[in-house]
């Protein structure tokens, strides 16, 4: 139980931090450091095989827009 509840929190936490990046419209600099810290908090929890997979589709996303 106690893993699910870490694991929750750190979700959360990137959720927070890509919405906040998104609503403020961060410049490309800003952007890299935001991205840093979602794979911080990803790192933390994931293998790296799926940490891969999430960053790339989260650097595709950013270049949509």
């Amino acid at each position: 139980m106690k893993e699910l509840e870490n694991l929750s929190l750190t979700l959360n936490r990137v959720k927070l931090v890509a919405e906040l990046a998104l609503t403020t419209q961060c410049e490309s600099s800003e952007m890299k450091i935001v991205l840093s810290l979602i794979s911080d908090l990803a790192s933390q929890r994931l293998p790296q095989s799926q940490r891969n997979a999430i960053l790339y589709e989260l650097f595709l996303q950013s270049d949509k827009e």
